[in-house]
């Protein structure tokens, strides 16, 4: 029943290029109990019904409270005052976020409480429960009912599979048992690599080497399989296991009894598939695995194994957990500590920096730190997915994460606590003051997406801006259904919503004393007016929530500019980052460069294609060609002949030469003419119009190719031409039951139907009639060798194209054309491709014409969804890896409230922090994640590096220059400046691309006495400075003038 099961691939597309389809329809059939929907449970609640299992149980009887409100997204006044149960008050909301899953509420947590203490009959109703349950995700729950729960699932371990995870104070934990040999189907979920192979040697290793030092990205232990091999024909169709040798070599084992190998040769990685056994909770008590994720915390995790361990006695000792910032009880923690940490088959320090870690817990585990919260309930929720469906290695077994650099110079004190029922959880971990000051910060968010909603929903429980501050969000965007999957403050209601206007609605449920302004523009140098340096000087922090590396760039640049303090993080997949920007402290964004964006030789694309990604890309770029850049070209000339205002049938030579011999392109007179000449005035016409495309693009194309290089031709070095990575083309020739021949035609004609507004059928039966008459009626052109060169250097651009005919043959051939119509001036319309709507006919188009262009170069044909995700350049997301990296950007945007408050305390700013770089990157953790690994990682930001201009006189990308002129200052003050504050000698000023001082351009000398107000030309009297870019004379005498950083001039 699930392999025929449906996906809506317009909520779930950038899910479904993650998970696939198999684990999709896996999940969609899965039944999940959670146990506890406090803030940790609702958050793992949230992911798992936004990626769509079948039906989750959420258990938890416990009373809604007044800290419930503060602490849990979902909870609210009206359901304190209706005396509503965490699940009940839940439930309703977890229900709006996904249709297609089943959210009901559960009464299993009261059986639980009584199994555990030995009950036979809640015991017995408690298992007949879990008959139809897949997988139990337990939420703050106690030991002995972890044990239960565990040994329970041990018990059912063919169908029962247990996650457990809890949050005290500033630490987390996280256990999974899936039980004996559990089956990975894909272990990693990377994209399969492909390569060619250059050579094959024959012998008990044989040793393949991939053509032209192609990088295979292979690792010990993969399989890959071989076809099209020539000569050692043996390995076609066989998988063998690799080891590497270099970068560009692998070995396959033993080829000594195969023939020689000739050439030619495609590799192809298999999905890696694997087993891996978990132990009970019991053993792994005991004898932890503990992923580590912080070197430099490495004694942490092994640490609050024991911890937790000794909390559990502490509890079942006093009935209660440790009271907040008490040393008393901090002190009995440890002891209990320090008389267990023998038992463990570990080796766990218990040390000084032991006794820290013990008493943090102590002092904030009646706290749950939500960003610590929202981390791992992400975290755990994809656990869950993977032990529904085998994508991805399951975590083994243990994981713990803790904040503990933001508390532990805090020394706080109980009365500061003054603990009650309303208590935040910020205060409970790190004291009034710091939630004092979260409830003043000025912050601007860029983006209202994943991230973005996950953010906003973090400040809102933080208390960001809820007295005199004020958070700034922008977004230019709308709100689709394919946004829903993931960015959970948007539901159906909202599709066609500002996303910003509609985010801040949605989080003023959550906290109605949030302050919050959302706007709609795009960052930009455009938008400089509203978000101006004044604008980014008022921010106590600035936060990215983007998708686009263009626009993280932009925003570094104007937080360097600004000295401000910046977030960035993102997310592709199952993999995430967190980067914490720092000023003066830490590198900027723009320090490291992204991998460049890979270009294919415009050879390969026209001609040469290897693998699909040409294919598509080629298809692609005809589809821009065709539907969009011609029709555009076509209403642009005729508006620049002014032809539809003035002109008629008679004046059109007179009105187009007029505007061709101003100078304007003659190709675009020739693509008018030729789109004037072929309009369809029928559906009829439109479908001729698509036959005849497909003829010339799959059958002519191919025959010209061939004439130009024969099946036997051979190179200078006695090689031959048509060999891998070239691949010779075959004439295709048209079938109507063909399902890719009959897509590219409907879908063609749709389109040209749309472009000229001409009327098609509605209905597919009508569609499929007309197209086989008129496919029958059509008249295909015999194929005329064509008098075009073919390019081959890789290296060659593409020809410009050029036309023969001359402006007065252009402008004659138009006025023919245009006689025969009545409407010879008719507007088309363009078509932007959108890869989201599946009616418009673009993904279909290029769906077929890339698997035609394929099949013609015989390279193996991909489905439609992944020719979609690769045309639309769609990055796979998913909501657990998103609410994970938020979480994890939410505690480094906490440490940068804490030096904030250290600053204003020690009446210093942010360049002070440089005085003790090594002290300051300490605080401040950077974060890599790949949850299909599982892999969590986290290390110091890189220092911001120096550049020395002098002996004694160095600066960093966060440094400014500043100068107060006055209205007498010349230019000649400002050279004489930086002569005496740092003997430099200056060789050129500019402001922006316009130069105002270079003492070699002839009359620049005279420029030394004019004022600088005279010198730097200004728009706005009002304007206060000026940043200028100077370079200087180099004392060492080398060629090269110096840089210094950005000057900035206040008049």
């Amino acid at each position: 029943m699930a392999d025929k099961m449906e996906i809506d691939d317009s909520l779930y597309s950038r899910q479904r290029y993650m998970l696939g389809d198999n684990a999709m329809k896996r999940m969609a059939s899965a039944n999940v109990l959670l146990l506890g929907c406090d803030c940790l449970g609702v958050e793992v609640a949230k992911n798992l019904v936004l990626t769509g299992i079948g039906k989750l149980y959420v258990a938890d009887s416990s009373l809604v409270t007044k800290r419930d409100i503060r602490n849990n997204f979902y909870v609210s006044q009206s359901d304190l005052q209706n005396k509503k149960t965490r699940a009940e008050a839940c439930v309703p909301r977890l229900a709006e976020l996904n249709p297609y899953v089943q959210v009901e509420v559960s009464t299993s947590d009261v059986h639980i409480e009584n199994a555990a203490l030995g009950d036979a009959d809640s015991h017995k109703e408690f298992t007949k429960f879990l008959e139809n349950i897949d997988c139990i995700i337990a939420t703050q729950r106690s030991l002995p009912h972890q044990k239960y729960l565990d040994k329970l699932s041990c018990n059912l371990m063919g169908q029962l599979k247990f996650v457990s995870c809890n949050v005290y104070g500033v630490f987390s934990s996280l256990f999974c048992n899936f039980g004996k040999n559990f089956e990975i189907l894909d272990s990693r979920g990377e994209t399969l690599k492909e390569m060619f192979v250059g050579d094959i040697t024959r012998n008990s290793e044989g040793t393949v080497t991939c053509l032209e030092d192609q990088l295979h990205g292979l690792e010990d232990g993969d399989s890959v399989s071989f076809s099209e091999v020539e000569g050692m024909v043996e390995l076609n169709g066989q998988t063998r296991e690799v080891r590497v040798v270099s970068p560009y070599k692998f070995t396959i084992g033993d080829t000594s009894d195969y023939s020689q190998y000739k050439g030619g040769g495609l590799v192809k990685e298999k999905t890696k598939k694997s087993t891996i056994s978990h132990q009970s909770l019991d053993e792994q008590l005991l004898k932890p695995d503990i992923l580590l994720t912080d070197f430099g915390k490495m004694d942490n995790p092994a640490i609050s194994h024991a911890a937790f361990s000794a909390l559990n006695s502490f509890v079942e000792s006093n009935g209660n957990l440790p009271k907040l910032w008490n040393k008393n009880d901090a002190e009995a923690l440890f002891t209990l500590f320090t008389n267990t940490v023998n038992q463990f088959q570990i080796d766990i320090p218990n040390d000084e920096n032991a006794k820290k870690v013990v008493q943090l817990l102590s002092f904030t585990c009646r706290g749950a730190l939500s960003p610590l919260a929202t981390a791992i309930g992400g975290i755990a929720a994809q656990e869950v997915l993977k032990a529904l469906t085998g994508k991805y290695t399951p975590l083994k077994q243990w994981l713990y994460l803790d904040a503990t650099e933001l508390a532990f110079n805090l020394h706080l004190t109980p009365e500061q606590m003054q603990e009650s029922d309303d208590l935040s959880d910020v205060k409970a971990c790190l004291g009034e003051t710091v939630e004092a000051r979260l409830a003043k910060l000025n912050i601007f968010m860029v983006g209202c997406g994943a991230i973005g909603c996950e953010m906003l929903k973090n400040f809102a429980l933080l208390g960001v801006s809820t007295e005199n501050g004020k958070a700034v969000i922008t977004d230019n965007d709308v709100i689709e259904k394919s946004n829903l999957n993931r960015q959970f403050l948007f539901h159906s209601r909202h599709v066609g919503q500002s996303k910003s206007s509609a985010a801040s609605l949605s989080v003023k449920e959550i906290n109605p004393d949030i302050k919050i302004e959302p706007l709609q523009y795009k960052v930009q140098p455009d938008s400089e007016n509203v978000f101006n340096d004044a604008f980014f000087e008022s921010q106590d922090i600035v936060v990215n929530a983007l998708d686009n590396v263009a626009a993280r760039r932009y925003m570094d640049t104007r937080c360097v500019a600004n000295q401000r303090p910046l977030l960035e993080s993102g997310t592709m997949g199952p993999k995430g980052h967190v980067q914490i920007i720092t000023p003066f402290v830490t590198e900027s964004y723009g320090s490291q460069q992204d991998p460049a964006d890979v270009e294919f030789p415009f050879c390969t694309l026209k001609s040469f294609p290897s693998n699909i990604q040409h294919t598509i890309q080629w298809a692609r770029d005809k589809f821009e060609v065709m539907f969009k850049q011609k029709p555009m070209t076509y209403n642009n000339f005729w508006e620049g002949c002014q032809v539809r205002e003035n002109g008629n049938k008679d004046n059109i030579i007179e009105l187009v030469n007029k505007y061709l011999m101003s100078g304007n392109n003659l190709r675009d007179a020739s693509v008018t003419l030729r789109l004037l000449s072929e309009a369809p005035t029928t559906w009829f016409d439109c479908v001729v119009y698509a036959r005849r495309k497909f003829e010339k693009l799959f059958n002519h194309k191919a025959k010209d190719l061939l004439k130009a290089f024969p099946l036997d031709t051979m190179l200078q070095d006695g090689s031959p031409f048509w060999s891998l990575p070239k691949r010779p083309p075959t004439p295709i020739i048209f079938n109507l039951e063909d399902p890719f021949h009959m897509q590219f035609v409907i879908s063609t004609a749709s389109l040209i139907a749309a472009i000229y507004r001409v009327q098609r059928p509605i209905s597919q039966e009508e569609i499929a009639k007309s197209i086989a008459d008129a496919i029958e009626k059509t008249v295909v052109p015999d194929w005329v060798p064509s008098t075009k060169e073919v390019v081959v250097d890789e290296k060659a651009p593409a020809p410009t194209k050029t036309d023969e005919d001359s402006p007065e043959d252009l402008s004659q051939k138009l006025m023919l054309t245009a006689k025969t119509r009545s409407d010879f001036t008719f507007k088309l319309y363009p078509e932007d491709f959108e890869k989201d709507d599946d009616s418009n006919h673009h993904i279909d188009f290029i769906s077929s014409a890339a698997n035609l262009r394929a099949k013609m170069y015989g390279i193996e044909n991909v489905d439609r969804l992944e020719i979609k995700r690769i045309a639309g350049r769609i990055i796979p997301a998913i909501s657990t890896t998103t609410t994970a990296v938020s979480g994890f950007a939410t505690i480094q945007f906490l440490q940068l409230v804490i030096q904030l408050i250290n600053n204003e305390k020690n009446g210093t700013n942010w360049s002070n922090c440089a005085s003790n770089i090594e002290t300051e990157l300490s605080k401040y953790r950077n974060c890599f994640l790949n949850l299909a690994l599982p892999l969590v990682l986290f290390s110091e930001p890189a220092a911001a590096q120096k550049t020395k201009l002098t002996k004694d006189l160095s600066f960093s990308v966060w440094d400014r220059w500043e100068i107060r002129g006055n209205k007498d200052f010349k230019l000649k003050d400002f050279i004489q400046h930086f002569h005496e504050k740092y003997n430099l000698t200056i060789s050129a000023v500019v402001h922006g691309s316009r130069m105002i001082y270079i003492p070699i351009m002839p009359g620049h000398s005279k420029r030394l006495d004019h004022l600088m107000t005279k010198l730097i030309k200004i728009g706005d009297k009002n304007t206060l400075y000026v940043d200028l870019t100077a370079t200087f004379e180099n004392p060492s005498d080398d060629s090269d003038d110096l840089s210094c950083p950005p000057i900035r001039y206040y008049f």
